[in-house]
């Protein structure tokens, strides 16, 4: 934002420069038709400015909120439980839409598009999808890690299969020690990796997929959608390091993610 101020007033300075410079030489039709069209782009820089704000205007608050919601959910984790080394390694994810993608492209209009194009069988129209990277919201832990890395999407990684599923009555579950998926990950080649189907795969990339299963145990995932209109507009996430005792079974964390779903939703 503070980049576009800047260039317009650049500009405009420029377009001063050009106009003392006409008069001077008397080139004064050349000049003032530069002139104009300087100033014209200063404009142009703030609207955009204008519209950059519009999109990403209430990003910091909501990100502060989520934060907040997801610390809380942290807390009633660690509740009356001995400071451990598997309670260091528990850790709390907020993934979202990106608010720019929600604006320009709504869930209605999105929608009709979608009815349009089967009830017309415009089926290639299905190659125009826009799935935008998901914006991580919150990472919480009693112990700071850097991401991971691995970009998410709309079914891409257990976190965009959840989005993309869009049930609120479900809750993905993930062991990365699980037998069969890590005979999944000792995949030479992407082909065989993908042939091990989308249940297994989660539509990752393989160099993905291990490490992600280098840092992460189990994870339970659970959607968040908009409260009025039911879309999906991100997932949460509870994950653990360690491969046992087995969260995906425990009410403390299948009821953590569920309520953090819920609360998320009238945030983002």
């Amino acid at each position: 934002m503070r980049l576009a101020v800047l260039g317009a007033f650049i500009i405009v300075v420029a377009a001063a420069i050009l106009s003392v410079r006409g008069s001077v030489t008397g080139q004064t039709d050349t000049t003032q038709f530069a002139t104009t069209v300087v100033l014209a782009v200063a404009v142009g820089v703030q609207r955009l400015n204008g519209v950059q704000k519009w999109l990403t205007a209430p990003r910091d608050h909501r990100k502060h909120q989520v934060e907040r919601m997801a610390q809380q959910t942290l807390i009633r984790l660690c509740q009356d439980k001995p400071v451990a080394n598997d309670l260091l390694q528990i850790r709390v994810h907020v993934w979202g839409v990106p608010p720019w993608y929600r604006r320009l492209f709504p869930h209605a209009v999105r929608g009709l598009l979608r009815r349009v194009a089967q009830r017309r069988g415009l089926t290639w129209l299905a190659w125009l999808k826009i799935r935008p990277k998901l914006q991580r919201l919150a990472a919480v832990g009693l112990v700071k890690e850097p991401p991971s890395g691995v970009p998410f999407r709309m079914g891409r990684g257990l976190i965009g299969v959840c989005l993309l599923n869009n049930d609120r009555g479900e809750t993905l579950k993930l062991r990365t020690s699980d037998p069969t998926y890590r005979r999944a990950l000792q995949s030479v080649t992407e082909k065989e990796w993908e042939s091990k189907g989308q249940g297994i795969t989660h539509n990752l990339k393989l160099p993905d997929a291990k490490k992600l299963a280098n840092l992460y145990g189990q994870v339970v995932a659970k959607v968040v959608q908009d409260p009025d209109s039911g879309e999906a507009i991100g997932t949460v996430t509870i994950s653990v390091k360690n491969a046992s005792p087995r969260i995906g079974n425990q009410e403390l964390y299948l009821d953590n993610v569920r309520d953090l779903a819920l609360v998320v939703g009238e945030l983002i």
